[in-house]
């Protein structure tokens, strides 16, 4: 259930201050980052003035499980089906057990992971238009993308080396079993972290499986279910297509479903944002004031956040300040009367008297 404002209760939350435990709405916040100040920066709570944190995206989010149609239209997004085109494409050098087909099979396999934990990284950030292919080898992405070869080639000489060892194949399934159990904590903990020792590390993985909570079990037979859809589906239609087409088609089927599961696991990072301590990305340039309506309207929001407070001292610096730049506002001038009955300030309410009759005067002349 989404977090209402806590001053607008049919409001949802945007924004949380850990150290007044207040949550925020926009209204009570208005603006964007440019207005606060400092580019790329949350606003400071009204209260104690420390930054806050952006919650709106994950506050908003329905739970995950009734996005269904969601993760299966977000994989045919142009990003992810240009990653299914590039593995449909490689699988072609796969002819052989030589080494090209290897290294295209690794290439391939890479890239694949690559981009899946960019789209978990962007839809637990809260952003759900898919990341181009491109955006791999952006900023940190050739050095992750570096990571994600080495983690693909451990994890098979591992089982390898297991099968040498034993030489009994039970002990690859029971390899298999575990990867898969841990594989969606260890896509969380590099898409979130970029680094394979915290996605390597118990401790951590057991953390992130504890903060996922329940919808990770869930998380786990979903993933199973999507995992198997390939070949089920290569099953019926193998026999209908000519036999140069069954590898790209092959590779192309899993690619998507590997889209569809990471955009699963994205979306319930973005469920557990604050938890995961996840930044929150924020797009709110469309909420830009000009200076002079976002100091009246900050005035406004920061005056009745003071005055629900009974915080009648803040609330009155609040008030002046605001009505000195814009004394003909008739918000301000209804919370500073408010403010004077509820202080009983009877001296400044004589004062105050003929400027709100004026006033209303104004507003009611045809």
């Amino acid at each position: 259930m989404a977090d209402s404002c806590h001053y607008h209760t049919s409001n949802h939350a945007s924004w949380q201050c850990q150290y007044c435990c207040r949550q925020y709405c926009r209204e009570c916040i208005p603006g964007c980052s440019v207005n606060y100040g400092i580019q790329g920066q949350g606003p400071g709570c009204p209260l104690c003035r420390e930054p806050m944190g952006y919650i709106e995206a994950s506050n908003r989010a329905k739970p995950f499980w009734q996005m269904g149609l969601f993760y299966f239209l977000y994989a045919l997004k142009p990003g992810p089906l240009t990653v299914i085109a590039v593995a449909a494409a490689g699988s072609l050098l796969i002819s052989s057990t030589g080494m090209l087909s290897l290294i295209a099979l690794v290439a391939i396999i890479a890239v694949a992971l690559r981009y899946s934990l960019l789209i978990i990284e962007k839809l637990a950030r809260g952003q759900r238009k898919a990341p181009l292919l491109t955006e791999v080898l952006d900023d940190n992405g050739a050095v992750l993308l570096l990571k994600v070869i080495g983690m693909t080639v451990a994890a098979a000489f591992v089982g390898y080396k297991l099968v040498q060892v034993t030489e009994s194949l039970d002990t690859l399934t029971v390899y298999a079993v575990a990867l898969s159990f841990l594989a969606p904590a260890v896509m969380i903990a590099l898409a979130i972290t970029h680094s394979l020792r915290s996605a390597f590390t118990p401790i951590n993985l057991w953390e992130f499986i504890l903060i996922v909570g329940r919808p990770y079990w869930l998380l786990l037979i979903l993933t199973n279910v999507i995992s198997f859809a390939p070949s089920v589906l290569m099953a019926a239609v193998t026999d209908k297509l000519p036999p140069w087409a069954v590898i790209p088609s092959t590779a192309a089927v899993v690619a998507y479903f590997c889209m569809v599961s990471s955009a699963v696991i994205g979306y319930i990072c973005l469920t557990r944002q604050q938890q995961l301590e996840i930044e929150a990305l924020r797009e709110d340039d469309e909420d830009y004031l000009e200076e002079n309506e976002y100091l009246c309207k900050r005035a406004r929001a920061e005056a009745q956040i003071f005055l629900c407070e009974e915080n009648f001292q803040r609330a009155r610096q609040v008030l002046e300040e605001g009505l000195r730049r814009f004394p003909d506002d008739e918000i301000l001038n209804e919370h500073y009367y408010r403010l004077l009955l509820a202080s009983d300030d009877k001296k400044a309410l004589q004062e105050l008297g003929p400027h709100l009759l004026e006033k209303f005067v104004q507003i009611n002349r045809p």
